[in-house]
């Protein structure tokens, strides 16, 4: 038998989303009985496993990173190596690249953080000396690089609402939030609150429009209607290729 948990909302169908960490969750109407939940996981077995198992693989194909030199990231669509380097005169350090108007040099006020830089062909960090821990450094790296593209991220996410919102015909006054979201892309909010997974910034920017367009016509339409999808298609008409990408690629986008 499949475990699962159960998420109730006011819905026409049912949802059957398989995560990597959560497990298998069920969406559904509080009306429907778990007689009735367990019934139609029953019947989606076999997707369900099968899901299972590709997430098994991914795991496997994309380990965690350890965050060692030459090891490659993510960043835009393309992968490029990481450099480390414990030398603050380094000159890969003192470089400018630029990044979608926010900075590309992520300082910290501590001398036991680390600096990051993205040259156009490498990530090079300046290590200070005093981190000694293999543990301690693996984690302050990760903190450091998640900062950074979240902040990349914001930049360009913002660059293309402004892009497309016109396209979108839409007058809510945008608040837009960049953030660590578990299972979603982005999402839209009762009150209009756009929020994106700064993850979006290691994938290729079409990907990133879409996502964009995506939650700009939630502002609209609230659901996944027909009605929604023919406005989404009317801006980016191969958004079916695009989502996907996403679900085939989303899980080796990540640090």
């Amino acid at each position: 038998m499949i475990e699962f948990s159960i998420r109730r909302s006011i819905r026409k169908t049912v949802g059957i989303l398989v995560h990597p960490v959560r497990g298998v969750i069920v969406s559904a109407h509080p009306n429907l009985s778990l007689k009735e939940l367990r019934a139609i996981v029953l019947k989606r077995a076999e997707w369900i496993i099968r899901k299972q198992n590709l997430l098994k693989n991914s795991a496997t194909l994309h380990p965690t990173k350890r965050f060692v030199e030459g090891e490659q990231l993510w960043y835009l669509g393309k992968q490029y190596p990481l450099r480390i380097t414990n030398d603050k005169h380094d000159k890969h350090c003192k470089e400018k690249h630029s990044c979608h108007g926010a900075s590309e040099h992520y300082c910290t006020s501590s001398n036991l953080l680390p600096t990051i830089t993205f040259s156009g062909e490498a990530f090079w960090i300046f290590l200070p000396p005093g981190i000694r821990q293999k543990e301690q450094e693996e984690s302050l790296l990760r903190s450091a690089l998640v900062r950074w593209y979240s902040a990349q991220a914001e930049a360009l996410i913002r660059q293309r609402i402004e892009i497309y919102r016109s396209a979108v015909a839409t007058s809510h006054p945008l608040i837009v939030r960049v953030r660590q979201q578990k299972c979603c892309w982005g999402s839209c909010t009762a009150k209009n609150a756009l929020h994106f997974n700064w993850r979006l910034i290691l994938s290729p920017l079409p990907i990133i429009d879409y996502v964009v367009v995506h939650e700009l016509c939630h502002l609209k339409i609230k659901n996944h209607s027909r009605q929604f999808w023919s406005l989404v298609g009317s801006i980016i008409p191969d958004y079916k290729e695009r989502r996907a990408w996403l679900r085939q690629n989303g899980r080796q986008l990540d640090i």
